[in-house]
C-alpha cells in the first residue's frame, strides 16, 4: 500500500471518529448510529464496571431504581428539581439539562437511564446506556408527559469517561 493511500485511509478514518461526535438536533439517526453513541468497550472486570457506573450515578445524584448484576441492568432517575448537581458545569446532569436543545430544563423533568453491561472477557466490559428526558405539565401528573430519547455524544462520552476513571479507581485499591 503506497503512501497516499494510508494517508487516505487515515483521513478517512479520523473524519468518521470526528463526524461521530456531530450530530444535528433533530436528526433521524440510524440503529447503528444510535448504538455507536451510546455503547463503549470499557477495559476492566465485569463486577468492577458494573459497581463503577453505579457509583457514577450515585455520585450525580441519581436514585438507583432497579438492578441486576447477573443480567447487568441498572436502570436509574433524578428529577431536576430534587438534584443538587443540576448547578455543576461539565456533570453527566449539566450536560443532560442542556441536551439536544442547548437550553435549560425547568423544574418538572425528568431522567431516566438504563444501562447494560456484557463481559466480553475477563478484562473487558461492554456497556450500553440508554437515557430519556420527560417533562411532566404543571400538575406533574404522568399523563401530561412528553418523553424523548437523548442521543447527545458529549453526554455518553462524559458518562464513559467518569466511569473508566471509577474503574481505574478501583483497580488501583487492590
Amino acid at each position: 500500500m503506497n503512501r497516499l493511500a494510508k494517508m487516505s485511509i487515515a483521513a478517512i478514518l479520523f473524519l468518521s471518529l470526528f463526524a461521530k461526535g456531530c450530530v444535528p438536533p433533530g436528526a433521524k439517526l440510524a440503529p447503528m448510529q444510535k448504538r455507536q453513541i451510546t455503547t463503549r468497550l470499557i477495559e476492566g472486570s465485569y463486577e468492577d464496571t458494573y459497581r463503577a457506573a453505579l457509583t457514577v450515578f450515585q455520585d450525580q445524584d441519581y436514585i438507583i431504581q432497579n438492578t441486576d448484576m447477573q443480567a447487568g441492568l441498572i436502570v436509574a432517575y433524578v428529577d431536576r428539581a430534587s438534584s443538587a448537581a443540576t448547578e455543576t458545569t461539565g456533570s453527566l446532569l449539566g450536560a443532560l439539562f442542556t441536551a439536544n436543545s442547548g437550553t435549560t430544563t425547568t423544574a418538572g423533568t425528568g431522567f431516566e437511564l438504563s444501562c447494560i453491561a456484557s463481559k466480553i472477557s475477563e478484562t473487558s466490559t461492554e456497556m450500553r446506556l440508554s437515557t430519556h428526558e420527560t417533562a411532566y405539565g404543571k400538575s406533574g401528573s404522568t399523563v401530561n408527559q412528553k418523553t424523548k430519547q437523548i442521543y447527545n455524544s458529549k453526554v455518553f462520552q462524559n458518562f464513559f469517561n467518569q466511569v473508566i476513571i471509577e474503574v481505574k479507581r478501583r483497580e488501583a485499591m487492590r
